[in-house]
Parts: C-alpha cells; sequence; structure tokens
C-alpha cells in the first residue's frame, strides 16, 4: 500500500454516509509476507438453559413444558441471531437458541387432578339363595290297625305308612307296603299296596283294580302282579292328611280274603317312600310291624230233624207213635220237637 491521502466512508443503518479525509505512510516492515490469513477466532458463549422446577402434581405428573425463545430486537443486537428480512429481529434462524424464533413462549400446563376413584355402588338386588342338592326321604314306620286280623272278606284294616323328607314332606311322592316281604315269614306275600301323588306307581306293570282317588291327595291300588299276593287282599278306601313339617302319613284301608289262612302269625309289614326326584330310602325296603290272623269259632250246626231225615240218618233213634216226630240227641247232639 503506498502512502498518501485517502478518505474513509462511513454508513449508517439508516443508510445515511459520511466522508472524512485521512493522510498515512506506508512503512515498511522486513518479513516475508503471510500468504495465509489466520480466521478471526469467534466465541459462542453457550446458550443458557433454564430447566423449570417439575411440578409435583397430587397425583399425576405433567410433561416438562418446552420454552421457545422469543426472537426481537434486542435479541438481535446481542449478535448471536442471524438477521434474514427486512426489518430487525423479525426472523431468526437455527442459531437463536437452537429454534427458529418468532414464537411466544409457551406456558406449562397446569398439572391435571387425577379423578377420585369411585365406589362401586351397593347392589340393589340380593341375588337369591341357592337351592340345596334334593335330599333322600326316610321310612320311619309301617302298621296295621286292627293289629288281631280275620281274613274273612268283610272286616275292614288300616295300613298306615309314614316317611320325613328334609326338603320337606310335601317331597315324598310315592308310599309302598307289602307284607312278608322280609320277616320269619318272607316269601309268603299277601299284599303288596301303596299311594302315589305322582301320576304313576314306579316298578309296578299291572294293578289288581283301577287306582283310586284318595282324600287329601294321591291314588292307591293293589299290584297286580299274582306272586305279590294280590288273591288275598281287597282295596277299600285310602288317605293322606295334609303334611306337617317333614313328614307324610299315607293310610290304605283294606280286606283279606279267606284264602289269607296262614301264615296265622308274625305277618310283617315291610315299606318304602320315594320323593319327586326319584330318591329312595338306604336301605330301600325296611321291616316294622306285625300281625296274627284271628279265627272266628266254627259255628255248631243246628240240626233239622224231619221225617226225611229220620229216613236218611238211621243213626237217629225213633221215639213217639210217628216216623220222626222226635229224634234224639243222636241225630247231631240234641233232641228235638216235632217238626
Amino acid at each position: 500500500m503506498a502512502s498518501g491521502d485517502w478518505q474513509i466512508c462511513f454508513r449508517d443503518v439508516a443508510g445515511q454516509t459520511a466522508t472524512f479525509p485521512v493522510a498515512f505512510s506506508v512503512i515498511s516492515v522486513a518479513g516475508p509476507t503471510p500468504t495465509t490469513i489466520p480466521p478471526t477466532p469467534t466465541t459462542i458463549p453457550p446458550t443458557p438453559t433454564t430447566i423449570p422446577p417439575t411440578p409435583t402434581p397430587t397425583t399425576a405428573i405433567a410433561p416438562t413444558p418446552t420454552i421457545v425463545p422469543t426472537c426481537s430486537k434486542d435479541y438481535y443486537y446481542n449478535g448471536y441471531c442471524t438477521y434474514v428480512g427486512s426489518g430487525y429481529g423479525q426472523y431468526c434462524e437455527a442459531t437463536c437458541g437452537g429454534q427458529v424464533g418468532g414464537a411466544t413462549p409457551t406456558t406449562a400446563p397446569t398439572p391435571t387432578t387425577a379423578p377420585t376413584p369411585t365406589t362401586a355402588p351397593t347392589p340393589t338386588t340380593i341375588p337369591p339363595t341357592p337351592t340345596p342338592a334334593n335330599r333322600a326321604p326316610t321310612t320311619i314306620g309301617a302298621s296295621i290297625s286292627p293289629n288281631s286280623v280275620i281274613a274273612d272278606g268283610p272286616h275292614e284294616y288300616t295300613i298306615t305308612v309314614t316317611g320325613s323328607d328334609p326338603d320337606g314332606g310335601n317331597d315324598i311322592g310315592v308310599a309302598y307296603s307289602i307284607i312278608n316281604y322280609q320277616g320269619v315269614n318272607a316269601g309268603q306275600y299277601r299284599g303288596y299296596v301303596g299311594w302315589s301323588v305322582i301320576g304313576s306307581f314306579p316298578y309296578w306293570g299291572s294293578f289288581k283294580s283301577t287306582p283310586i282317588n284318595c282324600a287329601g291327595s294321591g291314588q292307591a291300588a293293589i299290584r297286580g302282579d299274582g306272586s305279590w299276593g294280590s288273591p288275598h287282599i281287597n282295596l277299600r278306601s285310602c288317605s293322606a292328611p295334609a303334611v306337617s313339617g317333614n313328614n307324610r302319613v299315607v293310610n290304605i284301608v283294606v280286606s283279606f280274603n279267606p284264602s289269607f289262612s296262614s301264615p296265622t302269625t308274625n305277618n310283617t309289614l315291610s315299606a318304602l317312600v320315594r320323593d319327586w326326584g326319584g330318591l329312595e330310602d338306604n336301605p330301600q325296603w325296611k321291616p316294622f310291624g306285625t300281625f296274627d290272623l284271628q279265627f272266628l269259632p266254627t259255628p255248631t250246626p243246628t240240626p233239622y230233624c224231619s221225617k226225611d231225615y229220620y229216613w236218611y240218618a238211621p243213626d237217629c233213634t225213633y221215639v213217639g207213635g210217628d216216623r220222626g216226630n222226635y229224634c234224639e240227641d243222636t241225630c247231631g247232639g240234641q233232641t228235638f220237637a216235632t217238626n
């Protein structure tokens, strides 16, 4: 550069210029002319980062808010934002806080409170109590009244069967009794009677006669299979009174025919009860009361002494003036007057 007179021109930011005269001399300095101009060091201070305290929500943690720096003229003048556009600080590029500016800093959202857990409503309807499983009945008695039987046809006797069911006496739907199914005379059957309210008589194949309706409820019948002793017994009437608690009582009125002449003692009544669900006692049949036969005295026939009897009964002695007017005690053991 040569010495001499120079002018320096300045332009301000408004575009105005000014010229100033300057005189200077060039002084030569020995040494090699540098061929490389070292770069002007630029120190960029680190952008301060302010981390707001994390809010402590009551039940939920809100996300940490992101602060977007605002680019303004003042911020532009600090020398870290690159000017783009026609005005001061209108835009800032990535060097402005690591983001493109112009946005207003966002405010951290207000932490939301977790909803209070709701309590399950109290049920308004109480579920029904489960129905217990069906339980088997128990046969608790069988008897006959009167206890001394005259097997002549007209005399009537009541066979009573009693059962108990833990599910209530009305759960018993069938009651049976057999004479001499068990006991010392087992196998010498003298009748098989039954009562049913279920519309059938389980195990039976036939009836001695049509079942009859009972007072109270159900029907009664005599099993028709002759091997069970049906020729010896007749059905007269029946009743099944109202149930009391768990017990069911059935009464079957019968008569016996003269064919029932033996066994004369210890005729045993066995019984069985069955519920509506088909459950029975265990053991199925149980022996209970016994009865004996009673026989009426044989009547002494009253002989009739007549002329004809005299003629055909020579063991009668003739006394008197005419044949057959009298018979002495040799004629039937008695003496008779004239006829």
